[in-house]
């Protein structure tokens, strides 16, 4: 499974800010200044990707996730806004070890919020979950099963300048050489992270695997996961976990996979992002995503027309 980045201060600052309620265990997430330069800094984002910018289309419709409840577990992940006011990510990112939901959380739109939410707290681009679905065969204690889905509806709509990004209807043909796009707000190394790293949006180039015996995964219309190669230098890691997987189809960009688990044949640990990354194809669950997503909206979901 894609590892999430256990970030409590920060949850608690961005809630507070949302809520306009202070919290009182809510201290400064680094003692020195947070630098807003344009995404010149490093921090943890996609391994050997590129900083997206805020004006690209990625970027105006992938967010971050953080999510928590009110015990113990909060994580950062990422998501696609597939509607005005729904997120698509994986299920794991809103699950804890006991497959209870986590529900309390924010969606951010910003290719970098630890400078857009907490220096310039900008609550403009934070919108609080209202109902988080999710698959009703996941099962965080099984993750290699599949159906790592789930939705979130938050507040309010996005904000302007965002956009929906199309979803696959049908299965696209993944032949070895084609260009597949990843994108998230996770690692950059494999190393642990420290307080001072910055989650920044970036993507990465990959390309289709082979056949993954182990999984049974074969990246054909019939398989409910897709499998891609990372081991050519870029990479989704820790906190890309719902990420979308993205080609060029029909003269668009259209969302084929999200992002679910990590996956080493060898079994290097030190290089366990860079083998393999499984997403669950949106092409296979697409009866269960127009089901949900009109139950989230009350009605059939528009569609965009940018």
């Amino acid at each position: 499974m894609l590892l999430v980045f256990r970030l409590f201060t920060t949850v608690f600052l961005i809630m507070s800010l949302v809520s306009c309620q202070k919290k009182d265990d809510a201290k400064p997430i680094s003692s020195s200044p947070i630098m807003c330069s344009a995404g010149e800094v490093m921090g943890p984002g996609v391994i050997g990707g590129k900083l997206l910018k805020p004006e690209g289309r990625i970027a105006q419709s992938v967010v971050a996730l953080l999510s928590g409840n009110d015990q113990e577990e909060l994580s950062l992940c990422t998501g696609t806004l597939i509607a005005p006011n729904v997120v698509l990510t994986a299920a794991h990112c809103v699950m804890n070890k006991e497959n209870r939901m986590l529900t309390d959380g924010v969606v951010l739109f910003t290719n970098d919020f630890m400078c857009d939410v907490i220096q310039k707290k900008d609550k403009s681009r934070a919108r609080r979950f209202e109902e988080v679905i999710v698959h009703p065969d996941y099962d965080n204690n099984h993750p290699a099963l599949g159906n790592d889905l789930a939705m979130i509806r938050f507040e309010q709509s996005a904000p302007q300048g965002f956009v929906i990004m199309p979803l696959a209807e049908k299965y696209v043909e993944l032949t070895k050489d084609r260009p597949v796009y990843l994108a998230g707000y996770g690692k950059t190394t494999e190393y642990e992270i420290d307080d001072e790293s910055k989650p920044m949006l970036r993507l990465a180039n990959v390309r289709p695997s082979a056949r993954i015996e182990r999984f049974g995964i074969e990246n054909s219309k019939t398989s409910s996961q897709l499998a891609f190669d990372q081991s050519q230098g870029e990479s989704v890691c820790a906190g890309d976990s719902g990420g979308p997987a993205l080609v060029m189809e029909g003269g668009g960009l259209q969302v084929i996979g999200v992002a679910s688990i990590v996956y080493n044949q060898k079994e290097d640990r030190t290089r366990a992002c860079q083998d393999i990354v499984i997403h669950t194809s949106i092409s296979y669950y697409q009866p269960w995503i127009k089901k949900t997503l009109k139950s989230l909206l009350g009605t059939e979901a528009r569609k965009d027309t940018k």
